[in-house]
């Protein structure tokens, strides 16, 4: 009887994958693919910045001059984009779903295949907040060359890549639901309609979580105090996953969440027979509603007196992730517009010149895990210039700068070394050879993520006819 149970799983499991294989996009959606690279980029950057910089630690934001304000937003606002890879992720994901839908599979086997895939993500997520985050286990080992078993308990903490997991999940439950409507703008005003909710429900939801943990403290925000067990109140290890999930620290699913459902909207609009310019505009529309719900927002709690700026806030406050998506939403709207809508788009530059970005974002996956890396980095510099690179927030400036373009072009010539055995060893290749050894289908060991048809001949997707007079 359990033979017969286990063959039958094993059946739907392999005959899912085999439609999931079927289901590859061979043409990239290559701006999405350029913005990938970009975000981690700046991912590599930012996280560098924040380790070494004294102005960081030690900035008290009122006493900066007027001049400063902008630039002080900025970098802000780039430190909390985690969001972009959601939202980036949830664009693909619909994208995908559309077309293996447009080529007949079934929307039952399209769900299935995203739920698997998205608790591979959600495993690989853990894997990478208990060991691999900034903070946890590895980076405190550079610090200083001690083990610290207590940093394990960074597996409840919260990341992009456990939102990312549960996106997936959520996107291809609602696709699964919603496929029978035939009005593209009802799915659309659904999505939008829930990614709000989510946002404007999430306080709510964090106080709740939070009346189920005894703090000593009740202003004790979700934090993990140095040596500290993160949530040691909380007995059972599933209920502290939930819970942290959730609304704990750092990208909770409330209001993470939210952000896929709004690349559920661009996903839908990009997904249409004949999308147009037009489509574009009314995204523009939508984008212009978050800053006024996020402008609303701010007014409302600074009339109730609850407003607080904290450049240092960990999860995101209401009105920010309004604000914030909205401008995500913006420069992925621009880049389609620059690029899959631009009829005069020189293919053949646009290919090259994206090139090395585009490097950064096929593998994105694997240096947003192995970040901790840079590391090596902080060793070598503060053994050789004589730094206190052992604590955080320490060094000025100009070391700060040095150090940063030290750790980018130390990825770059990782990726550049990986390509060169093709990106074996990193997590997407992984992913590939496990899909390929579920499937029972052959997948050639040497190439297994066909660098060519991604990186070199790139089969673009092209929302409207090139001119082909600009393209000679």
């Amino acid at each position: 009887m359990i033979n017969t149970i286990l063959l039958v799983l094993e059946s739907i499991v392999l005959n899912n994958f085999k439609v999931l294989q079927e289901t590859v996009i061979m043409k990239r959606l290559t701006s999405l693919d350029f913005l990938r690279g970009i975000a981690i980029i700046f991912m590599v950057a930012v996280h560098m910045m924040l380790a070494v910089w004294y102005l960081i630690g030690h900035a008290n934001i009122s006493l900066l001059k007027a001049w400063m304000l902008p630039i002080a937003g900025i970098v802000i606002i780039i430190t909390h984009w985690r969001g972009f890879f959601i939202l980036i992720s949830g664009v693909v994901t619909y994208y995908r779903m559309v077309e293996a839908e447009k080529r007949g599979v079934a929307h039952s086997k399209i769900l299935l295949n995203e739920v698997i895939y998205s608790f591979i993500v959600l495993i690989i997520a853990k894997i990478y907040t208990t060991f691999f985050t900034t903070w946890g286990v590895f980076d405190e080992l550079f610090r200083d060359w001690t083990w610290h078993s207590e940093k394990l308990d960074f597996f409840y903490f919260v990341e992009a890549l456990d939102v990312i997991a549960f996106g997936i999940l959520f996107s291809a439950l609602f696709f699964f639901l919603l496929h029978y409507l035939d009005k593209p703008i009802i799915k659309i005003a659904i999505y939008f309609s829930i990614g709000c909710t989510i946002f404007l429900i999430s306080p709510l939801v964090q106080n709740w979580v939070n009346t189920l943990v005894i703090w000593p403290d009740p202003n004790v925000d979700w934090t993990l105090q140095s040596g500290d067990h993160f949530m040691d109140d909380v007995v059972y290890p599933f209920r502290r996953t939930i819970l942290v999930w959730l609304g704990g620290r750092e990208a909770p699913v409330f209001p993470m969440l939210g952000i896929t459902f709004f690349g559920s909207c661009i996903g839908e609009i990009i997904a249409q027979e004949k999308p147009t310019i037009r489509h574009i505009r009314y995204a523009y529309l939508g984008c212009l509603v978050l800053l006024i719900i996020g402008g609303i927002v701010i007014a409302l709690e600074i009339v109730n007196g609850t407003f607080i700026f904290d450049p240092a806030f960990h999860i995101h406050p209401t009105w920010f992730i309004f604000i914030n998506t909205a401008f995500q939403g913006y420069v992925i709207l621009l880049l389609f517009r620059l690029v899959e809508f631009n009829p005069k788009l020189n293919e053949e530059k646009w290919l090259k010149y994206s090139l090395p970005i585009r490097r950064w974002g096929m593998i994105a996956l694997s240096i947003f895990i192995y970040q901790w890396l840079d590391g090596f980095i902080r060793v070598a510099f503060a053994a050789i210039f004589n730094l206190d690179l052992a604590h955080r927030c320490t060094v000025n400036k100009w070391w700060t700068i040095a150090l940063t373009l030290t750790s980018i072009g130390f990825f770059q010539l990782l990726i550049w070394l990986w390509e060169k055995v093709h990106f074996i060893g990193t997590w997407e290749y992984g992913l590939r050879l496990l899909r390929g050894i579920l499937t029972g289908q052959k997948v050639p060991v040497k190439d297994a993520l066909q660098l060519q048809k991604k990186l070199y001949k790139v089969e673009m997707v092209r929302f409207v006819e090139p001119i082909k007079s600009q393209e000679s």
